[in-house]
């Protein structure tokens, strides 16, 4: 067979044609496949990555729950406006009542935050001997409501024991204290 006449030079324009086409479609699959295929490994990581949240829900719905509950608690402990210092004043009048303690003074001193949440400063001097105040100190820091003692000071009375016990030394005690409430508005 004689491939050098017409029929050879159309069959090898043929091959370098069909061979031209197939290099340029290879060229275009690797074109199109190369991007189509960083996209995949990028989905494949983000797929991974929500799977791996999806793993952590219990975990995460769990910790929600308990943020919540002591979210609650705290807000518990921040009354509202209407608990003013009355109920605060009525608090400590008890807690000396039930440690033995005489109140002598209680001086409020008006001080705020500017956001939703108001302080109260509370200057308060009580007398008993040391057991009583340690007590009465323990019942205040104890009080369901956010209360900090900031400052506080316990000093001997000068004279004798209290009368009608015998062996206790009386003392003084002095302590300033901030409660906190929440505004209306920061409710």
């Amino acid at each position: 067979m004689n491939l050098r006449g017409r029929t050879g030079a159309v069959l090898g324009i043929s091959i370098v044609a069909s061979a031209a086409l197939a290099a340029v479609s290879v060229h275009l699959q690797v074109w199109r496949i190369g991007p189509a295929r960083d996209r995949l490994e990028v989905l494949d990581g983000a797929l991974e990555r929500e799977r791996a949240a999806a793993g952590r829900r219990g975990t995460l719905e769990s910790e929600k729950s308990g943020l919540e509950a002591r979210s609650a608690e705290f807000q518990s402990m921040l009354p509202a406006d209407g608990a003013d210092l009355e109920t605060l004043r009525r608090a400590l009048t008890g807690a000396a009542a039930r440690s033995g303690v005489l109140i002598t003074s209680l001086r409020p001193a008006p001080a705020s935050l500017p956001d939703a949440v108001e302080e109260i400063f509370v200057a308060v001097e009580a007398r008993g001997d040391f057991a009583t105040l340690g007590r009465f100190l323990n019942a205040v820091e104890s009080f369901p409501r956010a209360v900090t003692v900031d400052q506080f000071e316990m000093k001997p009375d000068s004279g004798a024991g209290e009368e009608g016990r015998p062996g206790t030394i009386g003392a003084t005690l002095t302590l300033r204290m901030t409660a906190w409430r929440v505004r209306e508005e920061g409710r």
